[in-house]
């Protein structure tokens, strides 16, 4: 990444954990001219990433704020449907997998509830429940502390009971994907979690209908190019699909 782009992945934290920034401070703190954070300030607001002020900026809320999982099944839900039917098409017999929390991770659950021979750990308690009675599957849980509203579970907990494990692919759904600032989540407990997944599998699959290109959330959990998979919906634009693919992204349109 370059170091524009860090700085400007570090302005929208700055922003996310405060409400506002100024001009000047960030200036101070990044060690830079007024004219450049001007320049980026002016950049992310073009993107819809927060909105220009007097003298700095503010947090865009409408692009920022997460919805719960209820709301979220409401979203785009053709889209996130043909996008697990294509996910499933990437499960082997004998995979041992894990569906990170989320609504188009869910919809793979119900696709896979018939089957045998799999091993599928997961954060999400709407997961598990879907899962509740495969008795063909192996199904695990990372335990750790639950957030209601996401349904899914964190917390040290979470993270050290996949220390000790191996799988062979991991399918995540994401709150924002932006090329400079990699996948991002609202959530910094989430973010820590699925790092951690990431660490132990062979193939990265994010999961993801094209409304989220462009956005960005609080809490980076890896860069583009650590993505192996990405399958999403013929909404993507041609710029996002090039760029991803010049990363040796294999992208997936359905």
């Amino acid at each position: 990444m370059s170091q524009t782009s860090k700085r400007r992945e570090s302005i929208l934290n700055r922003l996310n954990l405060n409400g506002s920034v100024s001009v000047n401070e960030l200036s101070e703190l990044h060690d830079v001219s007024l004219v450049t954070i001007r320049n980026d300030l002016d950049y992310l607001d073009e993107k819809g990433l927060l909105i220009r002020s007097h003298g700095g900026a503010i947090r865009n809320q409408s692009s920022l704020a997460e919805s719960s999982n209820k709301i979220k099944q409401t979203h785009h839900t053709p889209e996130k449907l043909a996008i697990a039917k294509e996910a499933v098409k990437h499960i082997q017999p004998k995979d041992a997998i894990i569906l990170g929390a989320g609504t188009t991770t869910e919809y793979i659950a119900k696709l896979i509830a018939d089957k045998s021979d799999l091993v599928v750990m997961t954060n999400g308690l709407n997961i598990v429940s879907t899962l509740s009675n495969s008795s063909g599957l192996d199904v695990m849980i990372t335990g750790g502390t639950l957030r209601c509203d996401s349904q899914s579970f964190y917390g040290p907990q979470a993270e050290s009971s996949l220390k000790d494990y191996h799988f062979d692919k991991i399918f995540v759904g994401v709150d924002g994907i932006h090329l400079d600032y990699g996948i991002t989540t609202h959530s910094e407990h989430e973010a820590r979690l699925y790092r951690v997944m990431c660490e132990s599998i062979k193939t990265t699959i994010v999961v993801t209908d094209s409304s989220k290109f462009g956005k960005v959330s609080v809490y980076k959990v890896i860069p583009c190019n650590a993505v192996d998979i990405l399958i999403t919906d013929s909404g993507i634009s041609e710029e996002h699909k090039q760029a991803l693919i010049d990363q040796n992204i294999k992208v997936v349109i359905v």
